[in-house]
């Protein structure tokens, strides 16, 4: 390992422990306790293992899930629809204020 690439493996590892701590291990953890039993108001600590069972009842039997399921694509739809039209007028604004001028 070079000199220059000890330096950048130092610099970005508290970058990367940030992260794995509050993105990687949540979306573990989440997935783990996803094939398990867990019903809050019985025990802070997870149930018995099911398997597929929560996600099989989630696609075919709750009716909920898939109103859910329609909302949030909705949201997400205008969300970034929403998002790219306000980032390119933003854009388009500073381009004729001359802020796109290269020096």
């Amino acid at each position: 390992m070079t000199r220059s690439n000890r330096q950048a493996a130092i610099l970005l590892a508290p970058a990367m422990l940030v992260v794995g701590l509050t993105t990687i291990y949540p979306l573990g953890f989440s997935f783990w306790t996803s094939f398990h039993d867990w019903r809050l108001i019985k025990s802070v600590l997870p149930g018995d293992f099911v398997g597929l069972e929560n996600y099989i009842v989630a696609f075919t039997d709750d009716p909920v899930f898939w109103t859910v399921m329609r909302v949030t694509l909705r949201f997400v739809v205008i969300d970034v629809v929403c998002t790219i039209l306000a980032a390119l007028g933003l854009a388009i604004l500073l381009m004729r204020a001359g802020f796109a001028q290269s020096v």
